[in-house]
């Protein structure tokens, strides 16, 4: 995280680390990035280059992955509660919530009251993981299996190399998505939510992005095309340009 600066502080225990550019009394509209399963936090180091300086940012840094000194958790809840606990140290921060894949479905059972909207992108409501293998020998291929077939091989290499994490953490976090339930509350989200969604994926499918907007009330999709599920690294410019502009909508 280049351009942001690291805090560690412990929360129920642990010592967690997550990068900003705002400190704890900033009470305008934060972007709060959580990375999926198996991805680094620095996934999101295009989109959040591409934004407008004056952008306020967060990227939570799950337990487990970059400079973590703990193994990663084993469930969805205690990712939540660590997540709604760094959330609540800006507490006059208008909090936007960004998720990819799993970072998403976290984002949905968040429940700090200073959440003003969630963004999820190529994510989903309800999963099942037991049909997909993540042994060494397979998962590179899975991994490659989750861009457009028209994303440059440059781009995809890039991605593997640099924020992939370890088999560990791929493993933890498809132990834990392999029988996720809708979250509770997610017909009563107060706030407008923006899913994102790429044409080509092949992890999360239009189906089921569908699926997750039915259940939510305030939803509107965007599909991008020529995209996969790593659509945040496929098009970083175009996922910036979109935030920004549903954050303009929500301040409104």
């Amino acid at each position: 995280m280049k351009i942001l600066n690291k805090k560690t502080k412990t929360i129920e225990g642990f010592p967690i680390n997550w990068y900003t550019n705002v400190d704890f009394c900033f009470n305008g509209s934060v972007f709060l990035f959580v990375h999926g399963a198996g991805e680094e936090p620095s996934c999101w180091d295009q989109i959040i280059q591409a934004l407008p300086k004056r952008e306020a940012v967060i990227v939570f840094e799950r337990p487990g992955y970059g400079d973590s000194e703990i193994g990663p958790l084993s469930s969805i809840k205690e990712n939540v509660v660590l997540l709604d606990q760094v959330i609540d140290q800006y507490k006059s921060a208008k909090i936007i919530v960004v998720g990819h894949s799993l970072g998403g479905y976290m984002a949905l059972n968040l429940s700090s009251c200073n959440i003003y909207g969630r963004v999820l992108i190529g994510s989903f409501a309800h999963f099942r993981t037991n049909r997909i293998d993540i042994s060494s020998e397979k998962l590179l291929q899975n991994i490659r299996n989750g861009f457009s077939i028209s994303t440059p091989s440059v781009i995809i290499d890039s991605f593997i190399k640099n924020n992939v994490a370890s088999e560990k953490c791929f493993e933890n976090d498809y132990k834990m998505t392999h029988s996720l339930e809708y979250p509770p509350n997610i017909q009563k989200l107060p706030c407008d939510t923006l899913v994102i969604h790429g044409v080509d994926d092949n992890v999360v499918s239009e189906r089921q992005t569908k699926r997750l907007v039915k259940y939510i009330i305030y939803a509107k999709v965007v599909n991008i095309p020529k995209s996969g599920h790593n659509v945040i690294v496929e098009k970083p410019s175009k996922i910036s340009e979109l935030i920004c502009k549903y954050v303009k909508e929500v301040e409104q």
